[in-house]
């Protein structure tokens, strides 16, 4: 049995924790048949008082600048921003065009060309690291530097000190910090403890350490992660930080690009689905949903999900009543669970066999679909 070709990922719940574009994120994965919960675990937030920001412009302006360093499209567009407000774009634009332009990933290239920059160099892995080991093989000696700071700390401008660069200019346009409301962030984060979640994208480094910083058990996210929810990233920055905090397997598109990672998340989830087969009866059984022969889903609650899960992990094998029993739940609440997913199976529903005082197995042959 084919996947469904135009909703690859139906049956599949997917947690975002971006916050900037994550709008047109959610539009390519729904598109796609997935549910999606927005959780973002930071924000970006431009500096409130321009003062320093132009401040800091005007030391770049006061000499030739060999080097400059854009490291995001927010950062570039608000810098000059910033400029335009006090009229000083147009001299800064032409001083940055008389130095050697490098950035480090395409969208601060796409918004540096967008504000008349000739651009020199961009990093193809996208990462500070490698803007520092261009720029040091080149030779920073005697060189003056200014470099636009992402949302964090002044790594980039720090490292080129230390290799020797004369000058360093750091300039600060924006700062990245935790959500205003982290309560969207934490139920993301409880549902992926909980295996609610089939996949988690992150598209920055921050927003993965954020998210470690908000959960209420770190080890336990981890484990998620390793376990049953799909730790995904948009590039090798954000995949290394995800390994730092023990997530052992990171999905990563080939390319750090938001619809690659969408097309990498479809492929990924889409392998995981199964084929269930009974008496000369077949279904694909993806995430929440049951996909008959005629194309036709049939969603099953979280509940359901997890006791189809157990039983067919655990076939031909009789598993207790107390194993697929909800935290408080009695034997009657787990007859009638298992009643209700017999009747959504179908046909299928006769492969669940009752034991008599004992519990359940299935006779329900899973396979790759």
């Amino acid at each position: 049995m084919s996947e469904p070709a135009s909703r690859p990922l139906a049956g599949y719940t997917i947690g975002i924790t971006g916050h900037r574009r994550w709008e047109e994120q959610a539009e390519m994965l729904s598109r796609r048949g997935a549910r999606v919960v927005h959780g973002p675990t930071m924000a970006t937030t431009l500096l409130g008082d321009l003062d320093e920001t132009v401040a800091v412009t005007r030391r770049v302006l006061e000499a030739p600048v060999d080097v400059v360093v854009l490291t995001t499209g927010i950062g570039t567009r608000s810098w000059f921003a910033a400029a335009e407000s006090v009229g000083l774009d147009d001299e800064l634009r032409a001083a940055l065009n008389a130095s050697r332009v490098v950035v480090r990933g395409p969208k601060a290239l796409h918004a540096a060309r967008a504000e008349g920059l000739n651009v020199t160099w961009s990093a193809p892995s996208e990462t500070n690291r490698e803007v520092v080991a261009n720029l040091d093989a080149a030779g920073v000696s005697g060189q003056r530097i200014a470099v636009q700071r992402d949302g964090g700390e002044p790594v980039v401008a720090a490292a080129l000190r230390d290799v020797g660069a004369h000058e360093v200019i750091d300039v600060p346009v924006y700062r990245w910090s935790m959500p205003p409301d982290p309560a969207p962030a934490l139920r993301l984060l409880d549902l992926a403890v909980q295996g609610q979640l089939d996949a988690v994208t992150f598209t920055s480094a921050h927003a993965v350490h954020n998210a470690f910083e908000l959960a209420p058990s770190p080890g336990a996210l981890a484990e998620a992660f390793n376990r049953h929810t799909v730790a995904v990233a948009v590039g090798p920055v954000t995949a290394q930080a995800l390994h730092d905090a023990g997530v052992e397997t990171v999905l990563e598109p080939e390319r750090a690009r938001l619809g690659s990672m969408v097309l990498a998340v479809a492929k990924a989830l889409t392998a995981k689905a199964r084929r269930l087969d009974f008496g000369g009866v077949s279904v694909r059984w993806q995430g929440h949903v049951i996909v008959d022969p005629d194309g036709e889903l049939t969603e099953l609650t979280p509940g359901e999900r997890r006791l189809l899960e157990i039983l067919v992990a655990r076939a031909p094998s009789v598993v207790a009543k107390a194993s697929l029993a909800e935290p408080g739940a009695d034997d009657h609440a787990v007859e009638a669970a298992v009643a209700r997913l017999r009747a959504k199976l179908g046909a299928l529903g006769a492969g669940i066999r009752t034991v008599r005082r004992r519990g359940y197995s299935s006779e329900l042959h899973a396979t790759p679909a």
